[in-house]
């Protein structure tokens, strides 16, 4: 009992410090459009010029991803992370000194991209869903999600009210977002230590059959547990499992850490049989073999949409809400609720991919941003209907992340998670740099954002009826076995 609780006590401790950085690196980049105003009010840097360092940021961002990803899995994730904090804030640093294009392109659009991207969802979920048992996984990702939401509610006032403060204004506010910045490295190299242990998790937490998280068998465990619904729980509350497969309705019950078939055999997930194999599979090929299955090519399409949809926000709410003569607060405080109606969402989309099909949870979040954005389009522009809009958008603005992420482990195993979700990343970061940079050329050319808008909701639309074909297990939770 008292192991269990210890070790109970260490994935809270872990996922919080996961959650911790993401709240940082998250929180400060999601705030820099709040940057875009002043910066034109206090340099020679045209609204084009600051949208294309703005959607180069995006880009890199999601360069980083699959890299920073691919380099933890060669050789560790705490070298990648101090390394990309120090990175982080230099970039911060350096801002206020090059006030030009280039400049900006070089701080924000490559330096804090790239130094956030190391401590962001490519190398945490991947720690996480490594030292977390597969039953808590879907959770643990969501709260590690709502940790970034939790940081654009804490950071979007704090830019905006450094930013106003006669003593610091926009150059003094990204010295102080340099230093905290910094604060992150005690806290990643906490969420590291131990890398490298046969057992991360430890058998008395993964129903795993007693396999190291990073053993050659771990994919294939832990991506059959996710088929399940990650709704495993422990030795003395163990519910049942009804699995069934997209081609059938047929009920296949057993204890939800260890599900079986009616024949008796484990239910997994229509895996590529390298994975099923769960051994000798290199990076290279498990890159190769995602890129071949339709369903990883669909979830990549759909993700690419979503990052047209953030950056673009992101980036140009703040000049949208001043467009209609609206206070630059409102912006912030919009921003604000966004990130903090996101912790909501996050932590209830993390407790709904234990129990409903990822697919269908993407499907519902993209087709609601469609109708959100039609009622904004309809409604008066207020700072009350800027905040509603706001709250309707934080329940899905990240909690895509989980429903992703747990469909790519389904799919292919945690062995690669870094690498293969960072891919997905990266699409998302090419919609959002096409967001952020277009929606620059759309108010230089026609004076606002109506095509954008228009744009976003067909792309929402669109990425909703991407995501039905994607295989996908469903699960079902049963009565309690006896």
């Amino acid at each position: 009992m008292s192991t269990q609780a210890a070790n109970d006590r260490r994935i809270i401790l872990l996922v919080l410090s996961a959650a911790s950085v993401l709240m940082v690196t998250m929180g400060l980049r999601m705030s820099l459009g709040l940057l875009v105003q002043p910066m034109l009010r206090d340099t020679t840097v045209t609204i084009a010029g600051i949208s294309f360092a703005m959607a180069t940021s995006q880009l890199m961002w999601g360069v980083s991803q699959p890299l920073s990803g691919a380099l933890a899995d060669r050789f560790g994730a705490w070298p990648v992370m101090w390394s990309g904090t120090l990175l982080l804030a230099a970039g911060c640093a350096l801002t206020p000194f090059l006030v030009s294009t280039p400049g900006l392109v070089l701080t924000i659009g490559v330096m804090i991209a790239l130094g956030a991207g190391a401590g962001s969802f490519s190398i945490l979920m991947s720690q996480v869903a490594n030292k977390v048992p597969v039953a808590r996984r879907g959770f643990a990702s969501g709260l590690l999600n709502a940790g970034g939401s939790f940081g654009q509610f804490l950071f979007a006032p704090l830019m905006q009210a450094m930013i106003l403060w006669p003593v610091l204004g926009w150059q003094g506010a990204m010295g102080v977002l340099a230093v905290i910045s910094l604060a992150t490295m005690p806290l990643c190299w906490w969420l590291v230590r131990g890398d490298g242990a046969p057992s991360a998790a430890g058998p008395s937490l993964a129903a795993t059959g007693g396999k190291a998280a990073d053993s050659p068998m771990a994919g294939r465990d832990a991506s059959s547990a996710l088929a399940a619904g990650e709704a495993g729980k422990g030795d003395k509350d163990r519910s049942a499992c009804a699995v069934a497969d997209d081609d059938g309705g047929t009920r296949i019950v057993g204890p939800c850490d260890s599900p079986l078939r009616l024949d008796g055999q484990p239910a997994q997930p229509k895996a590529p049989p390298a994975v099923a194999a769960g051994g000798g599979q290199s990076l290279r090929q498990a890159v190769r073999q995602a890129f071949a299955d339709r369903s990883y090519i669909l979830l990549h399409l759909g993700f690419f949409t979503c990052g047209f949809h953030i950056s673009f926000l992101v980036t140009h709410l703040p000049t949208e809400v001043d467009l209609c003569g609206l206070p630059a607060s409102t912006a912030s405080w919009s921003i604000a609720i966004i990130g903090i109606a996101n912790v909501i969402g996050s932590v209830l989309i993390g407790w709904c991919v234990g129990h409903f099909r990822s697919k269908y949870l993407l499907f519902w979040m993209y087709a609601s941003r469609v109708a959100l954005i039609a009622l904004y389009l309809a409604s008066p522009r207020t700072d009350l209907a800027f905040y509603l809009f706001a709250i309707g958008l934080g329940l899905t603005w990240l909690a895509t992340v989980p429903p992703t992420a747990a469909l790519v482990g389904k799919l292919f195993g945690v062995r690669y998670l870094a690498t293969l979700f960072g891919l997905t990343l990266l699409s998302h970061q090419i919609g959002g740099f096409l967001g952020a940079w277009l929606g620059g050329q759309a108010i230089v050319a026609f004076g606002d954002y109506g095509w954008m808008w228009i744009a976003d909701m067909v792309l929402s639309g669109t990425a909703a009826l991407l995501n039905l074909p994607i295989r996908e297990d469903r699960v079902v939770r049963a009565a309690a076995a006896a």
